[in-house]
């Protein structure tokens, strides 16, 4: 499942009740773009993990957040998640669409 965070603007679109259909097999994914959208994953998480444990995935937005960066606040507070870069960004170039 997809969170979007505050900097997408996408925000309003978010479907909240999703998070009580969540499993231990499934994952939510982050695209981060900032500290703020950092600290909102964050908050997220903890709101809505309680006593689930789905996986958390946290993307750095390509173009707008070093990855470097990311999994530096990520290994500071020991966050419970993963880092994913958006392959498909690497792999066809940020600007192709459907793939």
């Amino acid at each position: 499942m997809d969170v979007k965070c505050p900097s997408s603007g996408e925000g309003r679109k978010m479907l909240w009740e999703n998070f009580r259909h969540l499993t231990e097999r499934d994952e939510v994914k982050f695209v981060i773009s900032s500290e703020e959208d950092y600290r909102y994953a964050k908050d997220v998480a903890a709101r809505y993990r309680r006593g689930k444990k789905w996986g958390i995935l946290l993307s750095p937005a390509f173009g707008f957040l070093q990855p470097e960066r990311l999994a530096g606040w990520m290994v500071g507070d020991s966050l419970d998640a993963r880092l994913q870069l958006q392959l498909h960004k690497l792999v066809w170039g940020p600007d192709r669409r459907g793939v």
